[in-house]
């Protein structure tokens, strides 16, 4: 490199013996290479760490085990000089070793795994060694520098030389089946082989749940207090999945680090403070605002996955929920406050596990059906006789607008009550479950429960008769209708079917389903089991126990839901016989019966998901549609009415990657479908940004440009293959004479590129510099450009130079807007020139800065010559 510019002064010295005085103050241990920022001011407070040491330790399932290691000394360190040592089963000795390398930058963690381990763990590790990170509990674990034989203790985990059983500590705070986290405030390692117990267990480390991986990578450390920015993109779109106790979430990250999840039962939250980092609970305590969720995105299945279960919530109740990204490094944490698309959000709990009467009840299926069974078995404590229910339809088919009169079904007629017998305008007692059906006649329970049992026109119940429900056939028509009325009913018939007026259609439903569910073939007075069947002519003039339309009965049940009229009924009939109808306190029970129902989403990639749903009762095969809308007006082809077997979960491929889409189900019976499901939505993972990030572990200057390394990492992609051409890769708004001389390929996402430089003296910053990579050189088959780096410009000057009694003093000519100064040394003139900077220190009293003293201990030459840069950051 060609330097220009430059004075040289030359100046030679008798070294003495004198007393250095100590020129050294603690503000050299905060300019990195020796430039100070003139806009900070550092203060004595601020505590670096003494060395390196042991910042999280996991002991998990099966191989997940890691050993993370920390530096906070405010310095790169070179880890060439450290090994790590396991001393097995209470050895004295070393049992297994391994080196570390490369080079630790400030701040960062070096995180050793064993090659097995999970993809969580191996994502954010340094290197692996399966015979190091091969420990269990009650293994000691030593961080040293020199020979394993003779070791300089960095950091102890644990008790060399002893052996504690299993592990260390008290449960939770132990050293078998936990990740354990070093607290923020330690400063330093464990130097000299604890006292027997591992006492500092208890008062320097945190513990956590077995394979908990989600503090892995990275250290909150208080000693470091760096400056750190808020993100800029918030969380969006969180998903709830609804039980009735408890709910999972899902989300879609901003472009913080971690986040936290809050929850209330109200839209109100209390925005986080920056500096703070709550714990969070997955148990809610049913108390105000309560942080749910702190982390950063999780590994599922190799698969990132974003969301938590939250558990102990109420039934058929509202939460809020809200999530904040942050960036955290050392103490400092900043967080995000924004609202977002979808954050926050509102999500309400199922009824299913019902309260009061329901207390308890839950499930899908044949579990629920039968859950259902014993509920309203037990509870019909009065069985009336066929004659008592002239005295007690009357009142549980009131009409609401005129007391003295009854509502006849099928008819809709408003009839006096008095009016029972068997004349053509009478009503009388119409089994909506035809007794024929399971030849019960009219003896309790089946015959006289009045669940199902209705007044109807004595005309219009002899033309029903024994009729199964179904659509279609010829309208029926009363030819002696009661006074004000016409014959008109609304209903149909065919020889063997009756379609009720629409108006009584979901009653007519939730009574055959009620009666389906009631009598199982255990009640002692009448052991027959009655089913709900797809066919009409259901009882094949045998008295066989089945009543049809099952598919037509429960599309009647959704298209007419209960009214105020049939609920006062059913509260009515409970006052009296002791028993309610599930299906209309809890219309939902009868898809969850009958239908199978969506439950959970797992497996949720960018372009796939799986879905699981319920397996219900009866059906001969399940069909599935999914759409990108929940009204379902944009059916994806081939999912309109996908016939999925009887299987209860199917995976779907070939989606589009972050899009939200809904799915939902129905029953094939014998001859027709049932109703359709609650529908679920899944929100797929975002497609991954397509990016690429140059790095370097120092700050470029125009001094150290020739055979400087940068490290290119690509996100989103990987390399075509391994032979990299330097060709293919573009250096954009560089200095001249910049160009790369080599690009070496490390694995599929990282390469090495090294620079060439031959240019002359620059006196401006290069804040711009990228690399193109050309699109043949990665699987996303496009070009990518690299984030933009910055190459400092090293503006020379001159310096007057002192004798001191201890050492030198240079007085640099101040640069305009310089931020720092750079001393270069050289027992040569025209030699090659070192950075000394770092051998002396700056006075921190002067105004710029640009004061430097040097001891004369610090050089062992008689003759030296200096350089001065200075800098603009």
């Amino acid at each position: 490199m060609k330097i220009k510019k430059i004075i040289t002064m030359l100046l030679t010295l008798l070294i003495c013996q004198i007393v250095l005085g100590n020129y050294l103050s603690k503000l050299e241990n905060y300019i990195p290479n020796g430039i100070v920022p003139s806009s900070e001011t550092y203060t004595d407070f601020l505590t670096l760490a003494e060395d390196l040491f042991i910042s999280e330790y996991i002991e998990g399932s099966s191989y997940n085990k890691a050993i993370e290691i920390f530096n906070g000394t405010g310095d790169s360190v070179d880890l060439t000089q450290y090994k790590l040592c396991l001393y097995s089963n209470g050895s004295s000795t070393v049992s297994n070793s391994m080196s570390l390398s490369g080079t630790l930058a400030n701040n960062e963690v070096y995180v050793i795994a064993h090659p097995s381990a999970n993809a969580a763990i191996l994502a954010v590790a340094n290197a692996t060694s399966s015979s190091v990170i091969n420990f269990n509990g009650d293994d000691a674990i030593a961080l040293i520098t020199g020979e394993a034989s003779n070791p300089i203790y960095i950091d102890i985990f644990g008790r060399i030389g002893e052996d504690p059983g299993n592990y260390w500590g008290t449960d939770p705070l132990k050293t078998a089946d936990k990740t354990l986290v070093r607290k923020p405030n330690i400063n330093c390692g464990i130097t000299v082989n604890p006292e027997s117990g591992f006492p500092t267990l208890a008062t320097e480390w945190d513990s956590y749940p077995v394979d908990t991986f989600s503090n892995l990578g990275f250290h909150n450390f208080f000693g470091n207090d760096v400056e750190v920015d808020p993100p800029t993109i918030q969380t969006t779109d969180i998903i709830g999945y609804p039980s009735s106790t408890s709910m999972a979430l899902e989300w879609t990250p901003g472009n913080g680090s971690r986040r936290i999840v809050k929850m209330n039962t109200i839209n109100s939250f209390t925005n986080p403070v920056d500096g703070t980092n709550p714990s969070a609970n997955t148990i809610w305590i049913n108390s105000g605002e309560q942080v749910i969720y702190n982390g950063a995105t999780q590994i599922a299945e190799d698969t990132p996955f974003n969301g938590c279960e939250v558990t102990n919530l109420n039934p058929s109740t509202t939460y809020w929920f809200r999530a904040y990204e942050y960036n955290v490094e050392g103490n400092n944490t900043k967080y995000l406050t924004i609202t977002a698309n979808g954050n926050p959000a509102s999500f309400t709990t199922l009824e299913g596990q019902g309260s009061g009467y329901y207390a308890g009840i839950d499930g899908y299926g044949e579990n629920l059906k039968q859950q259902l069974h014993t509920l309203i078995k037990v509870t019909h404590t009065t069985q009336y006789s066929y004659a008592a229910l002239i005295t007690q339809i009357p009142y549980t088919d009131e009409d609401p607008e005129n007391s003295s009169n009854l509502i006849e079904i099928y008819t809709g007629c408003s009839v006096d009550k008095n009016n029972f017998g068997d004349a053509t305008t009478d009503w009388n007692r119409e089994h909506t479950w035809s007794k024929s059906h399971g030849n019960f006649g009219d003896t309790p329970p089946a015959g006289t429960d009045l669940h199902h049992l209705r007044p109807c026109d004595s005309t219009v119940n002899s033309t029903k008769s024994n009729k199964d429900f179904a659509e279609g056939g010829n309208p029926v028509i009363d030819n002696s209708p009661p006074p004000g009325y016409t014959g008109e009913t609304g209903c149909f018939q065919t020889p063997y079917s009756w379609e009720p007026r629409d108006e009584d259609k979901g009653d007519v439903a939730r009574m055959i389903m009620y009666m389906a569910v009631r009598y199982e073939g255990d009640d002692p007075n009448f052991p027959t089991n009655l089913e709900m069947v797809d066919y009409i002519h259901s009882d094949a003039d045998s008295n066989q126990p089945y009543y049809g339309k099952l598919s037509t009965l429960l599309q009647w049940h959704i298209i007419d839901s209960p009214d105020t009229r049939e609920m006062q009924r059913n509260h009515r009939i409970a006052e009296r016989q002791g028993n309610r109808n599930p299906f209309i306190d809890h219309p939902e029970y009868a898809a969850r019966i009958w239908t199978p129902c969506p439950t959970s989403n797992t497996n949720i990639t960018e372009t796939s998901f799986t879905a699981h749903w319920s397996q219900p009762i009866q059906a001969t095969a399940y069909y599935m549609q999914l759409a990108t809308d929940s009204l379902f007006t944009s059916v994806l082809p081939g999912y309109n009415n996908l016939n999925v077997q009887l299987d209860t979960s199917k995976t779907i491929t070939g989606l589009n990657a972050g899009t939200t889409y809904y799915y939902r189900l129905r029953s094939f019976f014998t001859e027709d479908y049932g109703m359709w499901s609650p529908y679920m939505a899944v929100t797929l993972i975002p497609p991954v940004p397509i990016s690429a990030t140059l790095s370097s572990s120092l700050i470029l200057d125009e001094y150290n440009l020739n055979e400087a390394s940068l490290t290119l990492v690509l996100s989103g992609t990987t390399f075509s293959d391994t032979n990299l051409l330097v060709s293919n890769f573009i250096l954009n708004n560089v200095p001249d004479g910049l160009s790369i001389q080599s690009i070496n390929y490390i694995n599929p996402t990282t390469a090495t590129l090294t620079f060439n430089y031959e240019g002359d003296d620059f006196d401006l910053n290069y804040t711009n510099v990228f690399l193109t990579i050309a699109a043949e050189e990665t699987l996303a088959n496009q070009d990518i450009i690299s984030n933009h780096i910055t190459i400092y410009a090293m503006i020379e000057s001159t310096a007057l130079i002192y004798l001191e009694q201890e050492g030198f003093k240079l007085i640099i000519t101040p640069v305009t807007d310089a931020t720092g100064y750079r001393i270069f040394g050289s027992i040569n003139p025209y030699g090659i020139y070192t950075e000394i900077t770092t051998l002396g220190s700056f006075e921190a009293s002067s105004p710029s800065y640009n004061i430097w003293h040097l001891p004369f201990n610090a050089i062992a030459e008689n003759k030296y010559f200096f350089k001065v840069a200075a800098i603009r950051q």
